[in-house]
């Protein structure tokens, strides 16, 4: 009996050992790993008020760590599809990047609060390992960026940001990011249509 028991613990043992690994939200950039990489398109969701359809871009990247297998997922590109004439296309043109977040910009409409027409798309992005770790994770330094509701001319508004705080869209036009970036709190104004900033201002300090 001793020996059964002892016997199935070792087999646990091992099994935690040796058992796959899953992890979310990191892109390993080690170059001595033996990492393989599938990418995937994901459910399609309706932007609405609008022809487009947008899907995540992930990937699923596979290594060995010490004794055991990985497998890291997270997202890396969005695909937008018209339903118009059923071109395609993908928001940035490569997947080097890991997108952390994303949500749609749009008024919400009383009584059911919900957004009926979207003006636009925001995006929390990595874009470079700040913390020289070998991997994109949400512990770097984040990009926030901005498009158009189809997808189109991405770009970055601000850099640098250690963790966002909150957004606001107060009216059609403007839309408010409140981060902080260097141990300091700050707000940034960004004009929806041209994916400007307007302004950034400090925030008052704590202490």
């Amino acid at each position: 009996m001793t020996f059964s028991i002892l016997g199935y613990a070792a087999y646990r043992i091992y099994q935690e050992l040796f058992r796959e690994r899953h992890v979310g939200d990191i892109v390993n950039l080690e170059t001595d790993s033996d990492i393989k990489v599938q990418f995937n398109l994901n459910s399609f969701e309706v932007i609405k008020g609008t022809p487009y359809l947008m899907s995540t871009i992930s990937s699923q990247q596979n290594y060995r760590q010490s004794y055991y297998e990985k497998e890291a997922a997270s997202i890396r590109n969005f695909l937008f599809f018209n339903t118009s004439d059923q071109s395609a296309w993908k928001l940035i043109p490569n997947n080097n990047s890991l997108f952390v977040s994303y949500q749609t910009l749009g008024l919400s409409t009383p009584p059911e609060n919900v957004i009926k027409k979207v003006q636009g798309i925001w995006y929390e992005v990595v874009t470079a390992d700040s913390d020289g770790d070998k991997r994109l994770t949400a512990s770097d330094r984040k990009t926030i960026a901005v498009s158009d509701f189809a997808g189109k001319n991405y770009t970055e508004v601000i850099r640098q940001v250690d963790q966002v705080l909150g957004t606001h869209q107060p009216n059609e036009a403007t839309f408010l990011v409140f981060y902080t970036s260097d141990a300091k709190n700050f707000v940034t104004e960004i004009n929806i249509p041209t994916r400007k900033v307007v302004v950034t201002k400090p925030l008052p300090p704590l202490e």
